[in-house]
């Protein structure tokens, strides 16, 4: 059992690992065929760091792992790769740490008390896991590649408004396992069934999201597509009218000059004045 929990603390790392590295980092073309292979070597080394490692071994191990997953993804520089992947694994750490402290106060018990009760302290290394997978993931939805992208409320309300709910109800449970010591296997379902539950609307809420988005752009493209329509129906117009302008036009010269080589200048001077005419009314209508 504690094998199978290893590997899935293992899978969370990456999780929120890859979203950090988005956020900041450019992905490579064919970063996510290597990554999927980086992935089994990372949870095979997660079976094979219960062999009994100092942790110090073990912490080194994980972020060699990290370092060679961020390089085969990511663009960027040895060293640069190197200091960004050593913060992530320390901020999450302490993250974990202080998730441990804070419920071991909670609960009014000693921190190596607090270790004995393996299903608790099991829960709460997941749950700490599972909410710095969360802060990844909202960092990545508002920035891209280094890239920010704008920040919508009421999005980021929802999105976090479930979780919240569910960390205050398993607060509350462990608040009232503090005298009988373990929780029970009933309270580890409830917690498992609220961590899919929680997981289920943040997808909900992310996809509603992405298709108001998509039909906000469909609809900004189809207005797009009409007011080009319209100005290409107006320059077909202004084209016909053009055309129709030069062939008065032509057939009036024409008609001049039949006038002035039959002679009736007066007859030419005439028309020309009424085609003055004309062309200043044309002109006041404008």
């Amino acid at each position: 059992m504690s094998i199978l929990l290893s590997v899935f603390w293992g899978c969370l790392e990456i999780c929120y690992f890859h979203f950090f590295c988005s956020a900041f980092l450019r992905p490579k073309v064919f970063g996510k065929r290597y990554a999927l292979h980086f992935f089994v070597a990372w949870l095979s080394a997660s079976l094979y760091l219960n062999i009994g490692l100092p942790p110090i071994v073990e912490n080194c191990l994980s972020i060699v792992m990290l370092f060679l997953l961020c390089s085969v993804t990511y663009q960027g520089q040895f060293l640069r790769n190197l200091l960004f992947v050593i913060p992530i694994f320390v901020i999450g750490g302490i993250f974990d740490t202080l998730t441990l402290y804070a419920v071991s106060s909670l609960l009014g018990i000693s921190i190596q008390d607090f270790v004995w009760r393996k299903v608790t302290y099991s829960i709460t290394v997941t749950l700490s896991k599972l909410l710095f997978l969360l802060a990844g993931w909202i960092l990545c939805r508002f920035r891209k590649a280094g890239k920010p992208e704008p920040v919508q409320t009421k999005w980021l309300l929802l999105s976090l408004l479930f979780p919240a709910i569910t960390l205050v109800m398993m607060m509350s449970i462990f608040y009232g396992y503090r005298d009988r010591g373990d929780v029970s296997t009933g309270i580890v379902g409830l917690c498992s069934v609220l961590v899919l539950a929680n997981v289920a609307s943040l997808y909900l809420t992310h996809h509603l999201e992405k298709s108001a988005v998509e039909a906000k752009n469909q609809a900004l493209l189809t207005r797009q597509m009409e007011i080009q329509t319209e100005s290409i129906g107006a320059l077909e117009r202004s084209y016909r009218a053009q055309r129709q302008a030069i062939h008065e036009h032509r057939a009036q010269l024409q008609t001049v000059y039949d006038l002035i080589t039959s002679g009736n200048y007066a007859s030419a001077e005439e028309y020309i004045r009424r085609l003055q005419v004309v062309q200043t009314t044309r002109i006041f209508a404008i």
